[in-house]
């Protein structure tokens, strides 16, 4: 659905935004609730904590050259 009034593309049924192209209201939900590889968005297994990496060799070899620093902003 798009808002008329800002042209935003949202889930009618769900109200998501943007809208969820190719997956029913709940895998929407379980894609956005899962924790994603920090380099090439992968889903990683439950129990993985934010900022991690998948098992890929590139994004292993990045994660190794990734600087580890938490700013407080987050």
């Amino acid at each position: 659905y798009r808002c008329h009034a800002c042209t935003e593309n949202f889930c009618a049924a769900c109200k998501q935004s943007p809208y969820h192209l190719g997956m029913t209201c709940e895998e929407a939900a379980a894609a956005s609730a899962a924790v994603h590889c920090r380099f090439c968005s992968a889903t990683l297994p439950k129990g993985s904590r934010q900022g991690s990496a998948c098992e890929a060799e590139e994004c292993q070899q990045r994660q190794d050259q990734a600087c580890e620093e938490v700013h407080k902003c987050g």
